[in-house]
């Protein structure tokens, strides 16, 4: 699994670019288009990064509430 904090550095790194290609006369729409496309295919991979991560958190808190013989006594609330 990629690192989330790698991939928000990338991202902006793509931003930048992206800010970059909008003031530079040169570029064409094909290479702004490339360059939004590049930007959505990271965020979708952040997105599902971070679902991973937080799916194992949870599972992660079950083990720790069932392990600690506290599950009768503990009550968890995960709001998306």
């Amino acid at each position: 699994m990629e690192d989330i904090a790698e991939l928000e550095r990338v991202q902006t790194k793509l931003a930048e670019k992206h800010d970059r290609y909008l003031n530079d006369i040169s570029k064409t729409g094909r290479d702004l288009y490339n360059v939004t496309q590049d930007q959505l295919n990271n965020l979708y991979t952040q997105r599902s990064n971070e679902i991973e991560a937080l799916t194992r958190r949870r599972q992660e808190m079950a083990e720790q509430i069932g392990i600690s013989g506290y599950g009768n006594y503990v009550q968890w609330n995960d709001r998306d």
